[in-house]
């Protein structure tokens, strides 16, 4: 039988990914509970989405000067408060300190914090992924899950899926596109990721070389 984690959705914008989420634990389909869910943003959709599903929620505002560090540090305090297991980024804004990694290291490899990126990394890191594609005229884009490293969106790749995007003709429809099957492909891939159910393997060699996890 799995085991049932205490997971955490960190999220600072219109928090459709967590929506997602927390419907599809309501639903059954993510077989995961939610203990909490936590923006730095005070009017944060996100927040009316936990409120509704009946989840544990906070607003935790960035004090003025206040360090990355010092901030993740009560982050932290409020996870264990909650006896997180596992971090789940949903549009969260803010980078991550080496000790909140820190604070979730497996000791297997990897950190139990998990994201999801509009591109098929490695392929447009950063901000604006969709917008990056389009006007480069790639003819496909996608979605990336994986898990979080202390570089930019170059942690182990879970899961990725892609899409045609050559007949789209702006950035709001292929930002609509992508939305709809982040929804899809997130909660989904959190079934497995989160009852910690594969391997992290690397493929490739010099730069061009990245972690990949591979269901077990």
């Amino acid at each position: 039988m799995s085991i049932r984690q205490r997971f955490a959705i960190l999220a600072s914008g219109r928090g459709s990914n967590a929506k997602a989420i927390l419907e599809a634990c309501r639903r059954g389909d993510l077989q995961h509970d939610p203990v909490l869910v936590l923006s730095n943003r005070e009017k944060a959709p996100v927040l009316a989405y936990a409120s509704e599903a009946k989840v544990h929620s906070e607003c935790l505002i960035a004090l003025p000067q206040e360090s990355r560090t010092s901030y993740d540090q009560r982050v932290l305090l409020l996870l264990r408060a909650q006896r997180v297991g596992f971090v789940v980024l949903a549009g969260y804004d803010r980078l991550l300190s080496p000790e909140f990694l820190g604070a979730f290291d497996s000791g297997k490899g990897y950190q139990r914090v998990v994201n999801i990126h509009p591109s098929l990394l490695p392929a447009f890191p950063g901000l604006g992924s969709y917008a990056k594609a389009f006007h480069y005229g790639a003819k496909v884009t996608g979605v990336t899950v994986h898990l979080v490293s202390e570089g930019m969106d170059e942690g182990p790749v879970c899961a990725q899926e892609a899409f045609d995007i050559q007949h789209l003709t702006s950035i709001s429809e292929v930002e609509k596109k992508g939305l709809e099957l982040e929804h899809d492909l997130y909660p989904r891939a959190l079934n497995w990721i989160l009852s910690e159910k594969f391997m992290v393997e690397n493929r490739g060699a010099g730069p061009e070389r990245r972690a990949f996890v591979r269901p077990s």
